[in-house]
């Protein structure tokens, strides 16, 4: 089982790697800018104070808003690799506030 979930995701990210370089304003607008503002919105919630229940619905809100601009500024954008570098620095980015913060409680 562990060994199909690993060939699954090499597969996944064989494929994801192609798509970036082959189309990357496309890849960029499909699936990096849902990876960045999934991670932005669990790094906000995970960072700002205040209690858990009004920071999960505002950045519940947030989040959907957050994506769409990313999608309309992939279309805005003349050089089409600064999309997918800016859009995977800010994942990696919050990855690792995710990763090394601790929660406000």
């Amino acid at each position: 089982m562990k060994i199909t979930l690993v060939a699954i995701a090499v597969f996944l990210a064989l494929f994801i790697a192609y798509g970036t370089y082959k189309a990357p304003r496309l890849t960029g607008i499909i699936w990096w800018a849902l990876v960045a503002s999934v991670t932005s919105t669990a790094a906000l919630i995970i960072i700002t104070p205040g209690p858990v229940r009004d920071r999960l619905l505002w950045f519940g809100f947030f989040m959907p808003i957050l994506w769409v601009l990313l999608q309309m500024w992939c279309y805005w954008e003349t050089k089409h690799w600064r999309i997918n570098t800016v859009l995977i620095s800010l994942s990696l980015f919050s990855g690792a506030i995710i990763t090394l913060a601790d929660p406000v409680i």
